[in-house]
């Protein structure tokens, strides 16, 4: 893969990670009429951590989900249990999709 088509990855990649983020909205910030980049710090973080988690389990994507947020935010905001369906979520996208 050249230069070109790894940014255009990485691209496509965060647009769709960024998606399922702005559909969670933790904070209804886009439904509020934030920006749709309102989360590009933390999708960035994810989609870091994904390329390097090993498993790629739900349990490893809801715990990444967790930590990004919970550092970003607090981790009083963040229990586990707030991040588990978004986790899931992602973690289906993660490999189902060509991300490998």
């Amino acid at each position: 893969m050249n230069k070109i088509e790894a940014i255009r990855k990485y691209q496509q990649l965060f647009d769709e990670l960024n998606a399922i983020i702005c559909s969670w909205d933790p904070y209804g910030l886009i439904k509020s009429g934030a920006p749709k980049d309102e989360w590009s710090g933390e999708v960035t973080s994810i989609l870091a951590g994904l390329c390097h988690i090993l498993l790629k389990s739900n349990d490893d994507v809801i715990d990444l989900i967790q930590d990004v947020f919970s550092k970003a935010f607090s981790k009083e905001e963040f229990p586990r249990e707030r991040c588990e369906q978004v986790g899931k979520e992602i973690c289906e996208w993660w490999l189902e999709s060509d991300n490998k």
